[in-house]
């Protein structure tokens, strides 16, 4: 299980919510509203500065990189097979692993 605040992004435990580690995302752009979501081995993450990165998921997790989509984003990325989704205020973006 993911939690993001600000810039630190907080991993635990599924069965017994036991932290497992908690730090400050390297890359990490500032604050988060949207919630993260876990797929495909990573961590979708868009600030509020409406910056998109995807860590690796797990322990070890690094921001391998970021990208501006250019306009606000308060929707969590959704997930479905292949295709990533994510709602700017005007423009629906899909990407494909």
């Amino acid at each position: 299980m993911y939690i993001v605040r600000r810039d630190i992004l907080s991993t635990f435990h599924p069965a017994d919510g036991k932290l497992l580690r908690r730090d400050r995302l390297k890359d990490g752009p500032g604050d988060y509203c949207a919630s993260p979501v876990a797929g495909d081995g990573k961590i979708y993450l868009i600030s509020l500065d409406n910056v998109a990165s995807a860590p690796r998921s797990g322990v070890d997790w690094t921001v391998p990189a970021t990208n501006d989509l250019g306009a606000r984003v308060s929707a969590s990325p959704a997930i479905s097979g292949a295709a990533t989704f994510t709602r700017t205020r005007g423009t629906l973006y899909c990407s494909r692993k």
